[in-house]
Protein backbone atom coordinates (compact mmCIF):
# COMPACT_ATOMS: atom_id res chain seq x y z
CA UNK A 1 0.00 0.00 0.00
CA UNK A 2 1.40 3.38 -0.95
CA UNK A 3 1.66 5.99 1.78
CA UNK A 4 0.29 9.52 1.36
CA UNK A 5 3.73 11.16 0.92
CA UNK A 6 4.79 8.76 -1.85
CA UNK A 7 1.39 9.17 -3.56
CA UNK A 8 1.89 12.94 -3.73
CA UNK A 9 5.51 12.62 -4.89
CA UNK A 10 4.58 10.32 -7.77
CA UNK A 11 1.17 11.93 -8.32
CA UNK A 12 -0.55 8.60 -7.68
CA UNK A 13 -4.33 8.63 -7.61
CA UNK A 14 -7.01 6.00 -7.33
CA UNK A 15 -9.33 5.69 -10.33
CA UNK A 16 -12.76 4.20 -9.83
CA UNK A 17 -14.02 1.74 -12.44
CA UNK A 18 -17.71 0.94 -11.98
CA UNK A 19 -18.48 -2.74 -12.60
CA UNK A 20 -21.60 -4.30 -14.07
CA UNK A 21 -23.15 -7.61 -13.14
CA UNK A 22 -26.44 -9.35 -13.76
CA UNK A 23 -28.83 -9.20 -10.79
CA UNK A 24 -28.73 -13.01 -10.55
CA UNK A 25 -24.91 -13.13 -10.62
CA UNK A 26 -22.66 -12.69 -7.60
CA UNK A 27 -19.62 -11.93 -9.78
CA UNK A 28 -17.78 -9.70 -9.46
CA UNK A 29 -18.03 -9.54 -5.67
CA UNK A 30 -17.64 -5.74 -5.65
CA UNK A 31 -19.51 -2.86 -7.33
CA UNK A 32 -16.36 -1.04 -8.38
CA UNK A 33 -12.61 -1.50 -8.55
CA UNK A 34 -10.17 1.28 -7.71
CA UNK A 35 -6.82 1.10 -9.52
CA UNK A 36 -3.70 3.09 -8.71
CA UNK A 37 -2.52 5.36 -11.50
CA UNK A 38 0.26 7.90 -12.13
CA UNK A 39 -0.63 11.28 -13.57
CA UNK A 40 0.71 11.64 -17.13
CA UNK A 41 -1.09 14.77 -18.33
CA UNK A 42 -4.28 16.79 -18.06
CA UNK A 43 -6.85 14.20 -16.87
CA UNK A 44 -4.51 11.48 -18.19
CA UNK A 45 -3.25 8.67 -15.94
CA UNK A 46 -1.16 5.53 -16.45
CA UNK A 47 -2.51 2.47 -14.60
CA UNK A 48 -0.05 1.24 -11.99
CA UNK A 49 -1.51 -2.11 -10.93
CA UNK A 50 -3.13 -5.16 -12.51
CA UNK A 51 -6.95 -5.09 -12.68
CA UNK A 52 -8.72 -7.86 -10.77
CA UNK A 53 -12.24 -7.28 -12.11
CA UNK A 54 -12.19 -4.55 -14.80
CA UNK A 55 -12.33 -5.55 -18.46
CA UNK A 56 -10.68 -3.69 -21.33
CA UNK A 57 -7.64 -2.22 -19.55
CA UNK A 58 -4.25 -3.46 -18.38
CA UNK A 59 -1.26 -2.39 -16.36
CA UNK A 60 0.48 0.54 -18.08
CA UNK A 61 -2.54 1.69 -20.10
CA UNK A 62 -3.17 5.42 -20.23
CA UNK A 63 -6.73 6.40 -19.33
CA UNK A 64 -8.79 9.57 -19.07
CA UNK A 65 -10.30 10.20 -15.64
CA UNK A 66 -11.96 13.16 -13.94
CA UNK A 67 -14.52 14.27 -11.33
CA UNK A 68 -13.25 12.99 -7.99
CA UNK A 69 -15.99 11.54 -5.78
CA UNK A 70 -16.45 12.11 -2.03
CA UNK A 71 -13.82 9.44 -1.30
CA UNK A 72 -11.27 11.10 -3.60
CA UNK A 73 -11.47 8.48 -6.37
CA UNK A 74 -11.30 9.82 -9.91
CA UNK A 75 -13.93 8.51 -12.34
CA UNK A 76 -12.73 6.43 -15.29
CA UNK A 77 -14.02 7.70 -18.64
CA UNK A 78 -12.07 5.99 -21.44
CA UNK A 79 -8.80 4.44 -22.61
CA UNK A 80 -6.44 6.91 -24.25
CA UNK A 81 -3.72 4.41 -25.18
CA UNK A 82 -3.05 0.74 -24.55
CA UNK A 83 0.55 0.02 -23.61
CA UNK A 84 0.96 -3.53 -24.94
CA UNK A 85 0.08 -5.45 -21.77
CA UNK A 86 -2.58 -8.17 -21.54
CA UNK A 87 -4.57 -9.14 -18.44
CA UNK A 88 -5.85 -12.52 -17.31
CA UNK A 89 -7.55 -13.59 -14.09
CA UNK A 90 -7.69 -16.86 -12.22
CA UNK A 91 -10.30 -17.66 -9.57
CA UNK A 92 -9.27 -20.45 -7.25
CA UNK A 93 -12.06 -22.98 -6.97
CA UNK A 94 -13.78 -23.53 -3.65
CA UNK A 95 -13.01 -27.22 -4.05
CA UNK A 96 -9.24 -26.60 -4.15
CA UNK A 97 -7.89 -28.55 -1.17
CA UNK A 98 -4.74 -27.62 0.70
CA UNK A 99 -2.76 -30.23 -1.24
CA UNK A 100 -3.30 -28.18 -4.43
CA UNK A 101 -1.14 -25.35 -3.05
CA UNK A 102 2.19 -26.77 -4.32
CA UNK A 103 0.58 -27.23 -7.75
CA UNK A 104 -0.66 -23.61 -7.70
CA UNK A 105 2.80 -22.37 -6.65
CA UNK A 106 4.46 -24.35 -9.46
CA UNK A 107 2.10 -22.91 -12.07
CA UNK A 108 2.54 -19.38 -10.67
CA UNK A 109 6.32 -19.85 -10.93
CA UNK A 110 5.88 -20.92 -14.55
CA UNK A 111 3.93 -17.72 -15.25
CA UNK A 112 6.72 -15.68 -13.65
CA UNK A 113 9.35 -17.60 -15.65
CA UNK A 114 7.69 -16.58 -18.94
CA UNK A 115 7.67 -12.93 -17.83
CA UNK A 116 4.26 -12.45 -16.21
CA UNK A 117 3.57 -10.44 -13.10
CA UNK A 118 0.84 -11.38 -10.64
CA UNK A 119 -1.19 -9.81 -7.85
CA UNK A 120 -3.32 -11.72 -5.35
CA UNK A 121 -6.69 -10.67 -3.94
CA UNK A 122 -8.01 -11.89 -0.61
CA UNK A 123 -11.00 -13.47 -2.35
CA UNK A 124 -8.96 -16.12 -4.15
CA UNK A 125 -8.48 -14.09 -7.33
CA UNK A 126 -5.08 -13.86 -9.00
CA UNK A 127 -4.57 -11.11 -11.57
CA UNK A 128 -1.96 -11.88 -14.22
CA UNK A 129 -0.10 -9.27 -16.28
CA UNK A 130 1.49 -10.40 -19.54
CA UNK A 131 3.80 -7.56 -20.64
CA UNK A 132 4.75 -6.84 -24.26
CA UNK A 133 6.83 -9.68 -25.68
CA UNK A 134 5.48 -12.26 -23.24
CA UNK A 135 4.49 -15.47 -25.08
CA UNK A 136 0.69 -15.43 -24.73
CA UNK A 137 0.42 -19.05 -25.90
CA UNK A 138 2.53 -20.17 -22.93
CA UNK A 139 0.38 -18.09 -20.57
CA UNK A 140 -2.83 -19.62 -21.94
CA UNK A 141 -1.31 -23.12 -21.62
CA UNK A 142 -0.67 -22.56 -17.89
CA UNK A 143 -4.16 -21.12 -17.38
CA UNK A 144 -5.74 -24.09 -19.19
CA UNK A 145 -3.72 -26.59 -17.15
CA UNK A 146 -4.96 -25.15 -13.84
CA UNK A 147 -8.49 -25.15 -15.21
CA UNK A 148 -8.25 -28.78 -16.41
CA UNK A 149 -7.00 -29.81 -12.95
CA UNK A 150 -10.01 -28.00 -11.37
CA UNK A 151 -7.72 -25.76 -9.34
CA UNK A 152 -9.01 -22.52 -10.88
CA UNK A 153 -11.17 -21.04 -13.55
CA UNK A 154 -9.72 -18.29 -15.68
CA UNK A 155 -10.86 -15.43 -17.86
CA UNK A 156 -9.39 -12.83 -20.14
CA UNK A 157 -9.57 -9.25 -18.90
CA UNK A 158 -7.90 -7.76 -21.97
CA UNK A 159 -5.60 -8.98 -24.73
CA UNK A 160 -3.55 -6.32 -26.48
CA UNK A 161 -3.65 -6.20 -30.25
CA UNK A 162 -2.48 -3.29 -32.36
CA UNK A 163 -5.81 -3.37 -34.20
CA UNK A 164 -7.81 -2.54 -31.06
CA UNK A 165 -5.82 0.48 -29.89
CA UNK A 166 -7.95 3.65 -29.68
Amino acid sequence: MADEASCERYELRKIRFDLERAPSDAWPPVRFEALWARRSGDHAYVLDNIPFYVYGVSLGDEVYADDADADGYLSYRRVLRHNGHSTFRMRLTAASPEEDLPFVRDLMKTLCDVGCGTEHDVGGVIAVDAPPGCPLGAVIDVLKLGNEEHVWTYEVGFVFTTEGDP
